[in-house]
């Protein structure tokens, strides 16, 4: 008797019988029958076979397997005490936390950070300096050492996680409001006091009313700390007044001067808090006309049962053995914790009858309780052993750091360097920050690097590009950061205040000049580096010895005409004559833009700027740069101010726009990225013109680094200008 059968899940169904005869025929799929058919004659068994992998279809290839993660990369933005779960731990492919094989460690921008290993999960504790992004590096197995690397010196605490904490009564919990207004950067807020983001501006007379919602809080003293930027400066004295207020009661009267940041800590007597919204009120009174003030942050701490916010609270002592109330987790681990060592202690895990546990202390200073609802998120990113260090580099001349997408373009540029004899080496950023700071995108990790490599490698870097964007909105307060961003040192002038720099990366011994060239190309997409690669290539393929310079000089003031006449002077023994372009009042663009269109291979500009722009009367700006015509300049060199200022979060520079013209602009600019004196430009100008005219095959970063490592530090204003004058281009390539 035939029977119905089917193979696998193909859709042709056949009979078979014991003469072995074989009949075909298209069906539905169903799911039944999964007898094997049997077949008597090899012939049409293997005709039976030939038609079961026709109708199967080509066999799939497996899908290639992620590469087992050797880290995890845990980022935060809360402090206190924070768990991974052994079935997150799991589910990214790591060990459980208490399996025989494991060695854990955690680090914390190069430094060994205390961890508590459970049968349940990892436990650590994230204090309030490590904050904004507190970022930390977690090993199943002891770090790999590659060879000594430099430590990271640690960033200066911002002064709102290094004030003192009231005295808690006995008994109660400790609570904490926060209000830290983000909106507007301010440059001149000294380094080492936040990330410049601050309130509005307040001019006096003016009252600010800032509402502060607090938990039942407890009749006893509390604490208000603040910090404010004074962004004026007047001859009165003192020049700033700020008196404080909460719910009507006078806390106290801030007096400093001078444009300065000012720190406070106020205190709230007891019973001078209340339940629900609390009115402070900061009052610039109307004797201080000039008076400008911005509120950066105020924290209030205060003291409050025993109850928990967000299922978590906080205590130092209790007297005994005290019931908390309001939980709503099913089970609350209790820990003891050294916060100025970091240390934890697991007491007890409780679970809740109706919403209630009963707590006790130690001799630790403070106590935690976190419900199992309440731990604090965790960004977590697996690390592969190729992101996890830089592994043992033999030495290379020319040294490129950038992330891999964007390192992926620059194929042809590797090797274009190594046709003309110089050894090559790529490291993304991954490998820096990891191998380095921990996980944490810390530009003196590549510093770091550079001093490691420096001292080890053969031969030591020569040419250092890096590749990446950068903002000083790293926290998103505007737009997004970069995708791939690579941040450079922070720098502080006497007019510009702060700023981003490269050069100080290249500083490997501390005399505040560069040690190596050092370049970047600003890109934010691999395409932007593509439209620039494109057009460094079609140079390299056509050498050309110099031929024509011009030299653009904003005529509002005859100092710029001076300078440039210095910077003239050594091309006089070249075959190119510079050609002057002297834009004064009332000053024609076109003129400019004329002789930019003339192909000219050098271009250097003297007299005023800003981020988008040559001079008062635009010169040159974004629109006329991102029209000029084929081919590009090689190198463009601004002798002004903030048009290389690449780490604006929204704006483009004039220097940026010159670099992703398509196929105008300019292979490489040298552009300021804050305020400065003409004065102290001129020392750069003139000897940047001896040190290009020096060589005919010069590379533009060896000209820029002879004549960096020429200029005297001792002067203020020529050091600021050699920590903010970058060059934005390769440091490798040959200028001519």
């Amino acid at each position: 008797m035939p029977r119905l059968q089917r193979a696998s899940s193909c859709r042709w169904w056949w009979w078979g019988d014991s003469t072995g005869i074989v009949r075909q025929r298209c069906g539905e799929r169903l799911r039944a029958s999964a007898d094997l058919i049997i077949v008597r004659s090899p012939a049409l068994g293997l005709l039976l076979a030939l038609v079961l992998v026709a109708c199967a279809g080509p066999t799939p290839l497996p899908a290639p397997s992620a590469p087992p993660p050797v880290a995890l990369r845990l980022h935060t933005t809360q402090a206190g005490v924070h768990r991974l779960s052994a079935a997150e731990l799991a589910a990214h492919g790591m060990p459980a936390p208490q399996d025989a094989a494991a060695q854990w460690h955690l680090h914390w921008r190069g430094q060994p950070h205390p961890l508590l290993i459970a049968a349940d999960a990892l436990y650590w504790y994230v204090p309030a300096h490590a904050l904004p992004d507190a970022i930390y590096l977690l090993e199943a197995q002891p770090p790999p050492v590659t060879a000594p690397l430099p430590s990271l010196v640690l960033p200066v605490p911002d002064p709102r996680h290094t004030r003192p904490l009231p005295p808690l009564p006995p008994d109660a919990a400790h609570a904490t409001v926060a209000y830290a207004p983000a909106a507007v950067y301010d440059s001149l807020v000294p380094l080492g006091v936040g990330d410049a983001w601050l309130g509005q501006r307040m001019l006096a007379p003016h009252t600010e009313v800032i509402p502060l919602s607090l938990a039942e809080p407890l009749p006893a003293p509390a604490q208000l700390a603040l910090g404010v930027w004074g962004s004026s400066s007047a001859p009165t004295s003192p020049a700033h007044l700020l008196h404080v207020r909460l719910n009507g009661q006078a806390l106290g009267t801030l007096t400093w001067d001078g444009q300065a940041y000012y720190t406070a800590t106020l205190d709230i007597p007891a019973g001078g808090l209340h339940d629900g919204v609390n009115q402070l009120e900061l009052e610039l009174p109307a004797d201080r006309l000039l008076d400008v003030q911005q509120l950066d942050w105020l924290v209030l701490d205060y003291a409050r049962p025993l109850r928990p916010i967000a299922e978590q609270l906080t205590w130092a002592t209790l007297t005994a053995p005290q019931p908390s109330d309001g939980w709503h987790s099913p089970q609350v681990q209790v820990f003891a914790l050294e916060p100025t060592r970091a240390i934890l202690t697991a007491t007890a895990t409780l679970t809740p009858t109706q919403g209630r546990i009963t707590l006790s202390s130690t001799a630790a200073p403070h106590h935690v309780a976190i419900g199992s609802d309440g731990w604090p998120p965790v960004q977590i990113t697996p690390i592969t052993a190729a992101q996890r260090s830089i592994g043992t580099p033999a030495g290379a001349d020319y040294l490129v750091i950038g992330a891999e997408p964007l390192l992926a373009e620059l194929t042809p540029l590797l090797d274009l360097h190594r046709a003309h004899g110089l050894q090559v080496q790529t490291l993304t950023t991954a490998q820096v920050f990891n191998q380095i700071a921990s996980g944490t995108p810390d530009p003196l990790a590549v510093r770091a690097l550079l001093q490691h490599a420096a001292a080890t490698w053969q031969p030591p870097p020569r040419y250092v590009l890096l590749v990446g964007d950068a903002t000083y909105d790293p926290a998103g307060y505007t737009v997004p950061p970069p995708t791939f961003a690579l941040p450079g040192a922070d720098v502080y002038t006497r007019y510009g205040g702060r700023t981003i720099s490269d050069v100080p990366l290249a500083d490997l011994n501390g005399d505040r000049r560069p040690d190596l060239a050092i370049g970047r190309i600003p890109a934010a997409t691999p395409q932007q580096v593509q439209v620039w690669l494109a057009k460094l290539l079609a140079h390299a393929d056509q050498p050309a010895a110099l031929q024509s310079v011009l030299l653009v000089v904003d005529g509002y003031e005859p100092r710029f005409e001076q300078d440039a006449l210095l910077f003239a002077a050594p091309f006089a023994a070249t075959t190119a004559a510079p050609r002057f372009v002297v834009a004064r009042p009332p000053a024609d663009a076109t003129t400019v833009q004329a002789a930019l269109a003339a192909q000219p291979q050098l271009v250097a500009y003297f007299g005023h700027g800003s981020l988008t722009q040559w001079g008062q009367a635009g010169l040159l700006t974004t629109a006329t740069a991102a029209a000029l015509p084929a081919p590009p300049a090689h190198l463009m060199l601004h002798f002004t101010c903030l048009t290389g200022l690449f780490h604006h979060p929204t704006q483009a520079t004039l220097a940026e726009v010159l670099l992703w013209h398509p196929a105008g602009g300019s292979l490489a600019v040298l552009a300021p990225t804050s305020l400065t004196l003409p004065d102290d430009q001129a020392w750069l100008a003139g000897t940047l013109a001896r040190t290009l005219t020096s060589d005919p095959e010069v590379r533009v970063g060896d000209a820029l680094l002879s004549a960096w490592r020429q200029l005297p530090p001792q002067q203020v204003g020529t050091l600021e200008v050699l920590e903010t004058f970058v060059l934005l281009g390769d440091p490798a390539m040959r200028v001519w």
